[in-house]
């Protein structure tokens, strides 16, 4: 009987864990924009494609600041002029956040596994730091489609508002 129920155990703890991963992998950032391009764009027509990232991430928003590296959440409150304490970030990932009427209204974290936005770099200081992070305020980008790498697509996203868009390095 002890043997059934370590089994049972077992299968429960698998289900349990297969079930995370699989919720984490539908609510990333990455699966979410990835599905919205590959159902909405047809590349087999046309070399670009315009998505609006408001649809596809399901939230609506102002401004989209993309943070890169091991940047802590008193520099990104700092940026973004907001309270932020959210510091269960992988340090290999960046860090989308997006912003409306002063409230955070989603944030996640960000693998460019299958996506990649396109920055054009620029140089400034932050309150004396060097800084990385991206501003966006259109939710409208062009969407090129790369060379297919390691059986998977890969789409480099431009935002069509470039005035508004910078780099901090």
């Amino acid at each position: 009987m002890e043997k059934i129920n370590n089994i049972i155990k077992k299968i429960i703890l698998i289900i349990f864990i297969s079930s995370t991963c699989i919720l984490f992998y539908c609510c990333n950032s990455n699966y979410k924009i990835k599905r919205y391009i590959e159902s909405n764009c047809d590349f087999d027509k046309s070399d670009v494609c315009y998505i609006n990232l408001k649809k596809a991430l399901k939230t609506d928003y102002d401004t989209m600041y993309i943070f890169g590296g091991t940047i802590s959440a008193e520099e990104i409150s700092k940026i973004i002029n907001l309270k932020y304490t959210n510091n269960n970030w992988d340090d290999d990932s960046w860090k989308m956040v997006l912003v409306k009427n002063r409230k955070i209204m989603y944030e996640n974290e960000y693998h460019p596994q299958n996506i990649s936005f396109y920055q054009y770099p620029g140089y400034t200081y932050h309150d004396g730091a060097i800084i990385g992070y991206y501003l966006y305020t259109d939710s409208i980008f062009t969407v090129k489609k790369s060379k297919e790498y390691l059986d998977r697509s890969f789409y480099i996203l431009y935002g069509v508002e470039d005035a508004l868009r910078r780099f901090i390095f």
